[in-house]
């Protein structure tokens, strides 16, 4: 009987089962326990001796061991099943708090966060800071004419345009309707007008909307430079200008079929 225990004992310490994890101090001690009664029981000679009194005494701790480590088991496991429960409902909040649902590029909200602390650094260290501002051209227009479903699909070819051109150092965020900013941390503003032309001719390879809505996709963009002395805001609004004077250059063009 003590070999079979013996064995259960080897078998409970090297398992890794992890419904057994945690209950396995207590039955560990519990086997111990029955261990030693057993042995207790195979030593006494008289029915009220030592040896048989210290068995049923090993046996009721055992007993004990094992109640009480079933008793917490139960009581922590509801609280460890709530705790894991909040830090995945902390983590969906914290996804849509940071993300935009629909491109998955950083939201409003979050790039808000983002920028005091880039912009306070790039200024502190002297570092040069760009802004790219991205607007989908004659949105409205497809929207209007292929449905809103087409443009969400429109504004999300866009978004993953923009997160292929850049680098995981750098920010992308949905400013608000079809209306995109990076921010180029280390980036002077030639570089940034790379950048957005890249991204301009990756939308432009690949934007064609689906379905039955034939119409070419491209944005227009504006790009900024954060100047010693200036706010950030003052950057953005600059890049904010110069992508609406692109916008409106193009209004001579051709327009894509669907709109003629």
């Amino acid at each position: 009987m003590v070999a079979i225990l013996f064995i259960v004992l080897l078998k409970i310490l090297k398992g890794r089962e992890q419904s057994l994890s945690t209950l396995r101090n207590s039955l560990v001690l519990a086997v111990i326990f029955t261990m030693l009664g057993e042995l207790s029981f195979t030593l006494y000679s008289d029915v009220y001796g030592f040896f048989n009194f210290l068995g049923h005494l090993f046996r009721f701790l055992s007993y004990l061991v094992i109640l009480r480590g079933v008793i917490i088991n139960s009581l922590n496991n509801p609280v460890q099943t709530l705790m894991i429960e909040l830090d995945r409902e902390r983590e969906k909040l914290k996804q849509i708090a940071h993300y935009d649902s629909l491109t998955g590029l950083y939201s409003r909200n979050f790039f808000n966060e983002l920028i005091q602390k880039q912009a306070a650094i790039a200024l502190r260290k002297k570092v040069p800071i760009s802004f790219i501002m991205v607007d989908v051209d004659r949105f409205k227009k497809i929207n209007d004419t292929c449905g809103h479903l087409v443009g969400d699909q429109v504004l999300k070819l866009v978004g993953n345009c923009i997160a292929q051109s850049i680098r995981e150092s750098d920010i992308a965020a949905r400013y608000g309707g079809d209306e995109f900013i990076v921010i180029l941390y280390g980036t002077g503003e030639e570089q940034a007008k790379e950048v957005a032309t890249r991204i301009r001719e990756k939308v432009k390879t690949s934007g064609k909307t689906e379905q039955k809505c034939d119409a070419d996709v491209d944005i227009s963009f504006g790009v900024a430079q954060l100047e010693p002395g200036e706010s950030y805001l003052q950057a953005i609004h600059r890049a904010d200008e110069r992508m609406y004077l692109m916008k409106n250059s193009k209004k001579n063009t051709s327009p894509p079929s669907i709109f003629q």
